[in-house]
């Protein structure tokens, strides 16, 4: 079964002017001569890395494993991770979730060590594949990379229609081995979470907004995009790169402008094309993008600068290719400034005297994903005792949906 692409890949075509070159010219100056027109050998060997990272305005975790569920199936090896609801037939395996790829294109001439390695102390590698690599809870190491034989066999993603499946269909990245030469594949993969601080933030002013770099960024986002959520209606608006003495203020477009059930995020689909990432992996980017953005109202998708991405995970390639790019994706979420002035109106709300409206804020509270926990737990001895046994049952869904 082949799964629909919810999200079409970006084409990006550059015109290309050809020279004209005059023999007759040539031979006119023969001091001179014509100038060398061969242009440069390409990189015999490229790597690509793509990192999507779901953070949270209201959590210190990214890729945080009381949130995130994997979708990742046999045999690929996982742990801290609880599995996601579901089978096939739900839907389980066609749901992307944020992670990161490495791949390869050219040619490799020698055998490589390729490492993932988390800088935090604190946080953890869940899953990686191939799985014959040497692993510990921060570092993940894959020996002997080499460019796979015809005669190595795939080990698929357990079911073609698994959402990474396409990747194994890309003509233009390398089938790799490692220390199993029997068994080949397209890329590496690791899913980690770190404790993980947002280098920007979202303030209101009146209709306007202002988008700020937090005091010591290295540098502004390569890319900073807000989607603005209702029901299944996506605005995305490209405010600029903030710095930390340059903020950006913007006036929003309205969400109800849209209609569109998925967030159009092409300014990131362009920026992967410029980086080279071929449209499997540019389409697979942005699904594992809208995944992440979840149940948020307002999040901030932008491209960590590749300074800031080196200081949180190292990618360690021996020998080193001719290129190396890495791109680190971070979908936060809950940005929204006035949520928890919305959260308090939401926790009054509990008490009010029409069934309706009571049960309207509890459902709403339910869906926040855990951004109104805080005040919730504040509010648990609320003199009125509508509210404390409605905020009660909310915490208890968070803690059923966590299992």
């Amino acid at each position: 079964m082949t799964r629909p692409r919810p999200i079409a890949a970006l084409l990006l075509a550059a015109a290309l002017l050809p020279g004209a070159f005059s023999l007759a010219q040539a031979t006119a100056d023969p001091v001179s001569g014509p100038a060398d027109q061969t242009p440069p050998p390409a990189p015999t060997l490229v790597a690509r890395e793509l990192l999507v990272l779901q953070a949270d305005r209201y959590s210190e975790t990214a890729n945080d494993p009381t949130r995130l569920r994997t979708t990742l199936d046999h045999p690929i090896l996982h742990d801290g991770r609880e599995k996601a609801p579901g089978d096939s037939t739900s839907g389980y395996l066609n749901r992307p979730m944020p992670l990161g790829l490495i791949t390869f294109a050219g040619r490799i001439d020698q055998p490589m060590q390729v490492t993932v390695e988390l800088e935090e102390r604190n946080g953890t590698l869940h899953a990686h594949w191939p799985t014959d690599a040497l692993t510990n809870a921060r570092h993940v190491s894959w020996i002997n990379v080499h460019e796979a034989s015809e005669e190595a066999r795939t080990r698929p993603i357990r079911r073609g229609e698994h959402w990474l499946a396409p990747l194994q269909d890309a003509d233009d990245r390398l089938w790799l081995g490692t220390r199993d030469k029997r068994i080949k594949e397209r890329f590496l993969l690791y899913d980690l979470s770190f404790p993980f601080e947002p280098t920007i933030g979202l303030a209101a002013d009146g209709e306007a907004y202002t988008l700020l770099a937090k005091a010591g960024a290295e540098a502004a986002p390569a890319l900073a995009l807000l989607v603005h959520q209702t029901e299944n209606s996506f605005v995305v608006d490209s405010p600029g790169r903030p710095q930390a003495d340059q903020p950006v203020r913007f006036n929003p477009r309205p969400a109800e402008a849209s209609g569109r059930s998925e967030p159009q995020l092409t300014p990131l689909a362009e920026l992967l094309a410029e980086r080279g990432y071929n449209d499997t992996e540019t389409v697979l980017a942005l699904e594992m993008v809208t995944a992440g953005i979840a149940k948020s109202e307002m999040s901030l998708v932008y491209v960590l600068p590749e300074g800031r991405v080196d200081g949180l995970v190292r990618l360690d390639i021996k020998p080193r290719p001719d290129e190396l790019v890495r791109t680190a994706i971070v979908v936060l979420n809950n940005i929204d400034p006035d949520l928890g002035s919305r959260i308090k109106m939401l926790i009054a709300e509990l008490g009010d005297p029409s069934w309706p409206v009571r049960d309207r804020a509890q459902r709403e509270l339910e869906e926040m994903d855990k951004a109104a926990v805080k005040q919730l737990q504040d509010a648990r001895g609320h003199s009125d005792p509508e509210i404390a046994f409605r905020v009660q049952q909310i915490l208890e869904a968070y803690d059923l949906s966590q299992k």
